[in-house]
């Protein structure tokens, strides 16, 4: 008995290290489950009820192709080989390009062995992922086995670079196997620093690794070669305020050391420890000799009062060796500022090349109501932050608004403001909203990405709008939300594409679903169906495209309800899965048959639109950013709902599933458009302008009518 388990591993942590380890132990608790009956088992299996499978002799991980988050496939293989020490009855196998059709290749091939394909699940919002056993339908020899989290076992990969960024070695520890030695997790270390980390905050994560890591004879000297004996030359370690950090003694047992708090009120807790590390050991103290207590455990260090009434506040001197209080929150800050433009980049947000930043202090502006807060200057491309009387947290979102007018220079569209009142000019009300707008949510998508909070996934297929079609979520990676879609839009000319390039596979798809909805409608039975389209033999329909097809319908006494959804390829972590379309149908008595004909042609044009913005379908010229920020402030009612109507996802797609639709019924693409837009309740006076964005965008996509 094998297990299979696929994934993007990037990198491999050690919940996909316990996942394993409970494989081979036997103690995992999965349940075996199909594509019929997968939401129903992964119910039970999160009630806490454990299955009943076979013993598994070996499991097979499949690292995935392609880079994320700054990790190789190769990476991924090599950290998993060496978590291979401690797992006998592991194997390492190369994912190729999709991890999950290698696994099922390998499958193909061994027909004599029977297998579990694996599935991690840590709750409801995960069961989309178990869809992907879908790839295993030709291959009856293999099962979907479900394997739920352990409690503290829920690691992510965002795990370890927020734990890098806040300079917590007990936490980037903790996100690797525990059985894992000293030696090995440096390796790892050492691998994934210059990947993980940006540039920008490469050199404090070195001195971090290398403090409590590095244990090469070569430290043990300084430039001229003096042995400094017992002495570990090391750079300045950053403690995080609130947690406690273990420092180990360097000697061969390993067993003793200091515990070290640097707490809120910026005084330090010291304790010794001795071989345990999470409790303090008794110890004397000694103050020039003198011993002034027995048996402490913990010793408070406190800021000497007295420096506090002779320094300066404005000189950085206030503490010892210059480490002063304004030195200190500066230096928050600017590692506050590094992480939000190492996240902006890792966007692909046009900011590059970066501004200067420049910190200024002025009481006088801080105590002036009218006072400014920050300002971009595009002739120079420079920030200016006024920090005094501000929290850093404040500081740092003035920061991301000025870093939306950088962009908005390097788009060359500052030129033509010639004032500062947006009373006076439209323009600058615009560039400012636009500023005000995506500075916000870009700051709180990276606030949450830090607080581990970011929940964005594709919408649930069950979850229904009150009118009109649900919102599809082309899933991706995260990206900047573009406020001003018009605009967006028509930069977006290298995406023009041939009128009708994906007419068949639409047309074709739409019949296959036709049928299957009215054979099942006929006999008084609702649908539950997958289908698996792509390039291998064994597919359903095989096309260049790749991705599951899975389709619903309802029935009903009086409702009729179009839905449908796409996933481009990517999970809630980023992750690669299968790609997939969904479409939901609810038919009620009488139903009018011409109307689905044509509205499930109109939503598989629409996803597959879609799938080709993003993903493993990507198109050349095609992509287009993720908007999943908008689109919550829209479901919010922070924003109004015809904002949905202009993102540039949802144009591209509801252009071609309309025309599409306009096309094979032979009514004018113009009318179908006010169909729509009748049962969406656009209003009279949105109409003329989402006319207008949409016939901008038109002649890009190949279509030669307008509306």
């Amino acid at each position: 008995m094998i297990a299979l388990y696929p994934g993007a591993f990037k990198p491999p942590h050690r919940g996909h290290f316990e996942v394993v380890k409970r494989l081979l132990k036997g103690n995992h608790g999965g349940h075996i489950y199909s594509i019929d009956n997968y939401q129903d088992v992964g119910t039970k299996a999160l009630s806490g009820k454990e299955g009943k499978v076979d013993k598994i002799n070996k499991v097979i991980v499949f690292p995935g192709g392609g880079e994320r988050n700054g990790i190789t496939k190769g990476e991924a293989i090599a950290i998993w080989k060496m978590y291979a020490k401690y797992l006998p009855g592991l194997e390492v196998m190369d994912g190729q390009k999709n991890p999950m059709f290698a696994a099922k290749d390998y499958a193909k091939a061994n027909t004599e062995d029977k297998f579990y394909a694996i599935t991690g699940v840590r709750d409801e919002s995960d069961f989309s992922d178990l869809k992907r056993i879908t790839t295993f339908k030709n291959t009856p020899h293999v099962e979907g086995l479900m394997i739920t989290s352990n409690e503290g076992d829920s690691v992510r990969a965002s795990d370890l670079r927020n734990a890098a960024l806040k300079g917590s070695l007990d936490d980037i520890i903790d996100f690797f196997p525990k059985e894992l030695n000293r030696e090995e997790l440096f390796k790892i270390m050492r691998m994934l620093k210059d990947n993980i980390i940006a540039e920008a905050m490469n050199q404090k994560i070195e001195n971090l690794f290398e403090e409590m890591f590095t244990t090469n004879e070569e430290n043990r000297y300084n430039d001229d070669g003096y042995d400094e004996g017992d002495i570990k030359l090391m750079g300045d370690m950053i403690l995080p305020t609130g947690k406690m950090v273990v420092l180990q003694a360097e000697e061969d047992t390993y067993n003793r050391g200091l515990l070290v708090t640097s707490n809120e009120d910026k005084s330090y807790d010291v304790a010794y420890w001795a071989d345990d590390k999470t409790k303090p050991y008794p110890i004397g103290i000694e103050i020039d000799g003198k011993e002034v207590a027995k048996d402490a455990k913990i010793i408070k260090f406190l800021f000497h009062p007295e420096m506090k009434e002779t320094a300066d506040p404005q000189d950085g001197k206030a503490a010892p060796y210059g480490s002063g209080y304004k030195k200190v929150e500066e230096l928050e800050l600017k590692d506050y500022i590094t992480s939000l433009v190492e996240y902006m980049l890792d966007k692909k947000m046009n900011i590059t090349p970066l501004p200067e930043i420049k910190i200024r202090h002025d009481e006088d502006n801080s105590k002036n109501f009218f006072g400014r807060t920050a300002y971009y200057d595009p002739n120079v491309k420079e920030i200016v932050l006024f920090v005094d009387g501000r929290h850093n947290k404040d500081i740092v979102r003035s920061f991301s608004h000025e870093m939306v007018h950088h962009i908005q220079n390097l788009e060359g569209r500052l030129q033509n403001i010639q004032t500062t009142n947006t009373n006076e000019d439209s323009n600058l009300l615009e560039i400012e909203a636009e500023a005000y707008m995506q500075g916000n949510i870009t700051f709180r998508n990276w606030e949450d990405s830090l607080k581990n909070k970011n929940e964005s996934l594709w919408a649930n297929i069950n979850a229904k709008r009150k009118s009109g079609r649900k919102k599809s979520h082309g899933n991706s990676k995260a990206y900047k939300a573009a406020k001003k879609a018009g605009k967006a839009l028509t930069k977006s000319k290298k995406a023009k594409m041939n009128e009708g390039r994906y007419d068949k596979i639409t047309n074709d798809l739409s019949s296959i679903i036709f049928k299957v909805f009215k054979n099942a409608y006929d006999k008084g039975k609702e649908v539950k169906k997958s289908f698996r389209i792509g390039p291998e033999p064994d597919a359903d329909y095989n096309h260049s495209l790749e991705f599951d097809l899975d389709i619903y319908m309802k029935l009903t006494d009086d409702t009729y309800s179009v839905d449908g959804g796409a996933n481009a390829g990517y999970d809630k972590e980023g992750n690669e899965i299968q790609p997939l379309i969904n479409v939901v149908f609810e038919l009620s008595k009488n139903v009018n048959w011409r109307d689905v004909s044509f509205d499930i042609k109109d939503v598989i044009r629409h996803e597959i639109e879609h799938l080709t913005q993003d993903g493993e379908n990507l198109k050349q010229g095609k992509y287009i950013p993720d908007d999943q920020a908008l689109r919550d402030l829209i479901d919010a009612g922070m924003l109004d709902k015809d904002e949905y109507y202009k993102l540039p996802k949802e144009v591209d797609a509801m252009i071609q599933g309309m025309y599409y639709k306009a096309k094979k019924s032979k009514t004018p693409f113009s009318k179908v458009v006010d169909d729509y837009f009748d049962k969406a309740k656009v209003t009279p006076e949105e109409r003329p302008k989402l006319k207008a964005l949409w016939n901008k965008r038109i002649p890009a996509l190949g279509i030669k009518q307008r509306l």
